[in-house]
């Protein structure tokens, strides 16, 4: 997968789960409230849910930030297929766009390289082999 298949991969399952968290603010009764906006349902349903400064951050980066990442990280991928001469060394050599933005992709997938990570193998009772359904290995038809 080069550099550029990394950065669409990310955008295109941002753009998925930012369109999917937003509806389920329009239709799911939990998001509702009539003390917020409906701009802020979102924020204001983590908030009371997390509390805290993590539950700042996730109603921070609510569907709108997902969807505008997802554009951003589209466009590195432009960058990096375009050929500039800054990406001329490689993506990790373009320190202005496209190596921050793989950082971003890759802290999102939860790898440093690009490769599925497996989650499984922290989990207690599973052998070094298995992969649950919620693993990104678990779809490369390996025992689960």
């Amino acid at each position: 997968m080069t550099p550029a298949d990394e950065l669409r991969a990310v955008a295109e399952k941002l753009r998925t789960l930012a369109a999917e968290a937003e509806a389920d603010v329009n239709t799911h009764p939990y998001w509702k409230s009539r003390t917020a906006a409906r701009p802020d349902w979102y924020a204001n349903g983590l908030r009371n849910g997390f509390g805290g400064p993590a539950g700042e951050l996730a109603a921070a980066l609510h569907p709108g930030v997902g969807a505008a990442l997802a554009s951003l990280l589209e466009r590195a991928a432009e960058h990096d297929r375009a050929a500039y001469v800054c990406c001329d060394s490689g993506p990790a050599a373009c320190t202005e766009i496209v190596a921050p933005a793989l950082a971003v992709a890759r802290a999102l997938l939860g790898t440093t390289d690009g490769s599925p990570r497996c989650r499984c193998h922290n989990r207690v009772g599973l052998a070094s082999e298995q992969h649950e359904n919620d693993c990104p290995l678990a779809c490369d038809g390996g025992p689960r």
